[in-house]
Order: C-alpha cells, then sequence, then structure tokens
C-alpha cells in the first residue's frame, strides 16, 4: 500500500534521535545556547518541516525563531511542507523575512 501523499520519506533524525533533541532544547534555559545546539544538529542531520516546527517551539523570542528557521531551511528534506512552520510566527513580518531569505537563496 502506497503512503499518503503528504507522507515525505527522507533521511532525517529518527524519532529517538529527535525526542532526544528536543529533550535538550526544552532544558536548555537561554535561546542562544538553544540556537547553537539546534543549529549544530540541523546541519549534521537532515530534517523534516514538522521537526522544525517542534524545535522552533521550545523557542522564547520571535527573533531565535527566525534566526533558525532561515539557516535551517537548506537542512529541510520536504521543503514542499515548509509552509507548516509559519504556524510558530506571531508576526507577519517574521515569515515574509524567512520568505525573502528563501527567494534570495535560490
Amino acid at each position: 500500500p502506497n503512503p499518503p501523499p503528504y507522507v515525505v520519506e527522507c533521511p532525517s533524525l529518527n524519532s529517538s534521535q529527535f525526542d532526544k533533541l528536543l529533550s535538550t532544547l526544552k532544558k536548555t534555559p537561554y535561546d542562544e545556547t538553544r540556537r547553537k545546539i539546534a543549529i549544530s544538529e540541523i546541519k549534521n542531520n537532515q530534517i523534516t518541516a514538522r521537526q522544525l516546527k517542534s524545535i522552533l517551539e521550545t523557542f522564547n523570542f520571535e527573533s531565535s525563531k527566525v534566526d533558525v528557521a532561515k539557516e535551517a531551511y537548506d537542512y529541510v528534506c520536504d521543503k514542499q511542507n515548509f509552509f507548516e512552520i509559519y504556524d510558530v510566527f506571531q508576526f507577519e513580518s517574521s515569515k515574509e523575512e524567512i520568505i525573502k531569505h528563501i527567494n534570495a537563496n535560490r
């Protein structure tokens, strides 16, 4: 049987690795340290858009979320689902900044 069309197989962190990463991020008190950990792991492993969304939800500040989203874009293996991350942003300007960054780097 074929999986539903929205399921994309890509070489991302497995659920156990991802759960450990999220746990570490949630225990990290400062956004800047959290950002460094997240980006390091993202650059060493591809992630899905849904995983990125969960990572972004661990951040306290909108600016941190924007920075991580912009840096992580190239490592998202299911870019067709990238739009899923926009729900975590409070401001339209944040979404626009990410879209501008993506379009400028294509």
